[in-house]
């Protein structure tokens, strides 16, 4: 009797044990099994040459001194003689820090374009890339975040696989379906632009609105990020080199590093790394 007593007993326990190690195991993984790369794209746009260029320098330097990834945005026609400016992207390239985005040929609504019109803009603005930097461009972020059918048409036929616009603008394009979402690795489902990976800003360092910016807060950024991850396994940050910029007395842009944006700048990457999020490049994400 004490013998299948203790049978009943030990029978008992494993039953009891199996689900608490389940659950401690499954606490126990990596965030990334559950919630994708658990990661940060930081994106430039803008850059362009003889601009503000010590701003630009200073916000490559940050992340090429960092070690850090950062997806550099290149209006394609005004780049390419302003040395100072191509050396640093070598730099940071040289360094694999650096993820190289077309952000249009000459900063251009590419939705007002027709396909041909758009696919010779992309073709021209990648053919460029490929002469200064050595290699073409899978990245398009267009310029004020607008893209259409035809943009998809078009980056799909020049194997530009990744494209990078706003939450807003893909949610008054397709509410929202078409996101890449890393947790289940699923690309757009739509017969249109087939194999285009959409991994849209969340949030901006400021936002601009008819020539006036505002200055996001850091909370505001972490929770909009904190809210991207959570629903598709990563984020993207969106800068622009004018937000590293003082301003003269008409409110125009000069090219003096405005320090206290640089600080805040280095504060927001030293928060993400407190919080285990680490940065990442667009390929990286889908990849």
């Amino acid at each position: 009797m004490y013998k299948y007593t203790s049978i009943i007993i030990i029978c008992t326990l494993i039953f009891i044990l199996i689900p608490t190690f389940s659950l401690s195991f499954s606490l126990s993984l990596p965030l990334s099994s559950h919630y994708g790369c658990q990661c940060v794209v930081i994106r430039i746009d803008d850059m362009q040459d003889y601009w503000i260029d010590q701003v630009q320098i200073a916000v490559m330097d940050l992340f090429i001194s960092k070690n850090l990834t950062l997806s550099v945005g290149l209006i394609m026609d005004d780049i390419g003689n302003d040395t100072v400016l191509t050396e640093k992207i070598e730099e940071g390239l040289d360094r694999n820090l650096f993820e190289l985005a077309l952000h249009g040929w000459d900063h251009e609504d590419f939705t007002t374009f027709d396909l041909l019109q758009q696919k010779d803009l992309l073709k021209k603005a990648n053919e460029k890339n490929q002469i200064l930097f050595g290699n073409k461009s899978q990245v398009f972020t267009p310029p004020y975040d607008q893209f259409n059918d035809n943009t998809l048409k078009a980056t799909n036929d020049l194997n530009i696989k990744i494209i990078s616009s706003s939450l807003e603008a893909e949610n008054d394009f397709n509410e929202g379906k078409d996101i890449f979402n890393s947790k289940i690795k699923m690309i757009n489902s739509g017969s249109v632009g087939d194999g285009i990976y959409h991994l849209p800003s969340t949030v901006s360092f400021y936002d601009y609105e008819d020539e006036n910016r505002t200055k996001v807060s850091l909370q505001d950024i972490l929770n909009k990020v904190d809210d991207s991850i959570s629903k598709y396994g990563y984020s993207v940050i969106t800068l622009h080199a004018q937000d590293f910029a003082k301003l003269d007395e008409e409110g125009k842009y000069i090219d003096i590093v405005d320090s206290k944006q640089i600080e805040d700048l280095l504060l927001l990457i030293d928060t993400l790394k407190l919080k285990n999020i680490s940065l990442s490049s667009f390929s990286g994400i889908v990849d």
